[in-house]
């Protein structure tokens, strides 16, 4: 089985408190513990009514005309400056100072304990932090920002069902303008939750998708079986939800004179059926007796068993589970969108249950952070990436968990437009790269393996960055890692060998950080052009027939420490003699130079190609 990192991944969170029902997006993600707001709320300002006789109706007094009046709005006002300024201490002082004034109202109290959780959260005080909530909404229990700071208190304290009641009652309460952060927050309690072992963000329904079996190699869906999936669609893209009252197809005899109507309508109807002549259509089903035009399912029970990956998508809800079962899958040769907070898994162990996916259009597209694949196999026949993540922008990304990403004509992964997914004990291999970033993407790879990929194992363009924690990038044809533009590289315990070309390429402003791990048996070291960067602090270098080090041009800088470095270094004077003495160089026991015109090195003409 696939073990789980033990430590939740929860991602920050910014509340604009202009207002006291108010909230704003997510901003930048990040796999550290939480660090909730750095504002605080103040109460929504209800005028007073004047006679305006310009209008000759009444308009609402300026808020400055009454506000601040009470005590405890003084003492609000100066516990958001002090929180603003990243005084926690005193915000809750003043805080504590407007709780105690007889003439603060319930509304009043309920601002200001919620205040107090925004402090304590910031303190890292996340059960004070919860119980401020839990009071705040008692005296408001209709205001939908206590529960949002609620469900952070109760994610970074780990109680997860807790967390996801929170965040789901805050969503049924917030506005239009809210809902979105609320989702968010849904995602992001439902992904934490899940990669440390609990399926409170996923209470859904159980839906499963039957093998393809020898259907799958022509890209068609499982044998149609109306006691599990009713009646066929008689349409291309629809999709049955329910299925009849009772077992089998359970035909009853048509009822005269009712017109056809829309799929969308199945769903709220009472499981009627109308006669193909009503219509002009002929939908036949399997036992049937006659020819039906359409089949009006009832409004239960609804249909768990699918024939193929993307029918029970369609079909799926928020916090649905998505079940493949052993044997082979395929996404009926187009790419799986996946839009809805869903956990999607395989049955029995890895490879049991793999998605063939013979199409040049890639086997999923991410683009909400509320997705979980987990125990997959998903081989990819066709020129696209097996699996595209393109969201959420400046959110928490998805969650891939121990699944195996192959890919015959593309790469396996590429992340793009801010995504931040995270991988987590994986298998990558492709006949490009086995990840490629861009835009602002921000890719996290935890204990995975990057392997026999064409060209490099990693590879990063524009401003995106990926972090790589306990990972092997290994038998590349071309580079490990490769970094351009300005993007950033961070590796930790990673270890790079085997690969045909340098263990890490860095050109232009991108930079690179490597903390341990190992950079040997490649076909060079560290490599730097333009004015690239790297830090390395207790990395074992090795440079195999090129060399360990290589610099090329005076405006790029190497930083390192602790290392051991066995190779030639080749730069220019003063870039080397940057290198602290608290390295341990030695030479190399083969002879080195620079590679030979063959493999990555040997000169091919494409306009399509970057770097030559």
């Amino acid at each position: 089985m696939v073990s789980k990192p033990s430590s939740p991944v929860v991602r920050e969170t910014e509340v604009s408190d202009s207002s006291d029902d108010e909230l704003e997006s997510c901003t930048t993600p990040g796999p550290s513990m939480l660090r909730p707001s750095t504002q605080a709320e103040e109460e929504e300002v209800e005028g007073t009514l004047h006679w305006d006789a310009g209008s000759h109706r009444h308009a609402p007094d300026p808020p400055c005309a009454h506000w601040g009046h009470r005590p405890s709005d003084a003492h609000r006002a100066a516990g958001n400056a002090a929180l603003a300024a990243g005084d926690c201490a005193a915000a809750l002082r003043h805080y504590a100072l407007g709780l105690a004034e007889p003439s603060a109202s319930p509304r009043d109290t309920a601002v200001l304990h919620c205040n107090m959780a925004a402090a304590h959260l910031r303190l890292g005080a996340a059960a004070k932090a919860a119980a401020a909530c839990e009071r705040a909404h008692q005296l408001r229990p209709d205001w939908h920002k206590p529960l949002f700071r609620l469900a952070r208190a109760r994610q970074a304290l780990g109680q997860w069902a807790a967390a996801a009641a929170a965040a789901r009652r805050g969503t049924q309460l917030a506005g239009p303008a809210d809902v979105p952060s609320f989702q968010a927050l849904q995602d992001e309690v439902a992904v934490s939750a899940f990669v440390a072992g609990s399926l409170a963000g996923f209470g859904g329904a159980r839906l499963e998708v039957r093998s393809a079996g020898d259907e799958a190699w022509l890209g068609g869906p499982a044998p149609h079986d109306p006691h599990l999936d009713g009646p066929e669609a008689t349409e291309p893209g629809e999709v049955v939800k329910y299925l009849p009252a009772g077992t089998g197809a359970c035909l009853q005899p048509p009822a005269a004179g009712i017109e056809s109507a829309s799929l969308e309508a199945k769903a709220r109807s009472g499981g009627a059926l109308v006669p193909a002549e009503a219509s002009g259509l002929a939908l036949k089903i399997t036992g049937a007796s006659q020819d039906l035009a359409e089949w009006r399912a009832p409004s239960g029970p609804r249909r768990t068993s699918f024939r193929s990956l993307k029918e029970a998508v369609a079909a799926a809800e928020d916090g649905d589970i998505i079940v493949l079962l052993a044997g082979v899958h395929n996404g009926m040769g187009e790419a799986v969108t996946v839009s809805k907070r869903l956990l999607i898994q395989g049955q029995g162990r890895l490879g049991d249950a793999v998605i063939d996916q013979r199409a040049n259009s890639p086997t999923f597209r991410l683009g909400r952070g509320g997705v979980v694949l987990h125990n997959l196999t998903l081989d990819q026949t066709g020129f696209k990436e097996t699996l595209c993540v393109s969201g959420p922008a400046g959110g928490g990304g998805p969650l891939i968990l121990g699944c195996m990403v192959k890919c015959s004509g593309d790469d396996a992964v590429n992340v793009c437009r801010g995504a931040a997914p995270l991988f987590v004990d994986c298998e990558l291999t492709a006949r490009k790269s086995g990840v490629r970033a861009f835009d602002s993407a921000a890719p996290r790879l935890l204990r995975c393996t990057i392997e026999k990929c064409g060209e490099a194992g990693v590879k990063l363009l524009e401003s995106a960055k990926c972090d790589l924690t306990d990972c092997i990038v290994q038998k590349c044809e071309e580079e490990g890692l490769v970094a351009m533009d300005s993007a950033l590289l961070t590796c930790s315990q990673t270890v790079v060998t085997g690969c045909k070309g340098p263990g890490v390429d860095l050109s232009d402003r991108a930079s690179a950080t490597l903390v341990g791990g190992a950079v040997q048996e490649n076909v060079g070291g560290v490599w730097l052009w333009d004015q690239a960067r790297a830090q390395l602090s207790g990395v074992r270098l090795e440079g195999g027939p090129s060399h360990a080090v290589m610099v090329f041009e005076e405006g790029a800088e190497l930083v390192a420490e602790d290392c051991a470095i066995c190779g030639t270094l080749h730069g220019p004077e003063g870039v080397l003699q940057a290198i602290p003495a608290t390295n341990t160089v030695a030479p190399p026991g083969r002879h080195t130079g620079w590679p030979l015109e063959d493999g990555p090195f040997q000169f091919v003409p494409n306009r399509f190609t970057r770097k030559q």
